[in-house]
């Protein structure tokens, strides 16, 4: 999983074959397809890893505000700067969100829980039903911003100013 994590910060998901990440990690390719049986299924299990230190990460830093919104923008910031910083994470989540095998489907649906859930924490003062509406509509409006940066058709800049 390390060796993978590692490899993903430094190129692109189709750039990274199983064999790359067996070599990485010094075990032989058959040990790696023994616990990851597709590459989906081992970039998904990544996936969660990343989201769940990511999470760990932006509650650790809480942004000091004043209001919910402020909390919430403070929280889409940082999960802007991560993916500029690592657009291959996005691209990733790009190719994992239309997996069919069903463990990967599992393991997608945990990282939107955990990226839902890092959401919520930045309105845990607002009704709990407004809050999970909010979340859902920043959760797409983010994804859909996010894939138009991936592709190259906005800016990082556009991006945060439709955020706002």
């Amino acid at each position: 999983m390390e060796a993978a994590l590692r490899l993903l910060e430094e190129r692109s998901y189709d750039q990274i074959q199983i064999r790359d990440i067996a070599e990485a990690a010094g075990v032989a390719l058959g040990t790696l397809y023994r616990y990851f049986p597709s590459k989906e299924r081992l970039f998904a299990e990544v996936l969660v890893v990343w989201t769940n230190d990511f999470e760990s990460n932006v509650r650790g830093r809480r942004a000091v505000a004043d209001t919910p919104e402020e909390r919430l923008i403070a929280t889409l910031r940082r999960v802007c700067r991560a993916f500029d910083r690592y657009p291959q994470f996005f691209r990733l989540i790009m190719v994992l969100e239309v997996a069919t095998d069903p463990p990967t489907v599992e393991l997608f649906r945990q990282h939107s829980e955990r990226f839902n859930e890092t959401l919520l924490a930045a309105l845990s003062d607002v009704e709990p039903d407004d809050a999970r509406d909010i979340a859902t509509v920043v959760s797409s409006l983010m994804g859909s911003l996010l894939r138009s940066l991936t592709l190259g058709l906005v800016s990082m800049r556009f991006v945060l100013d439709q955020l706002d």
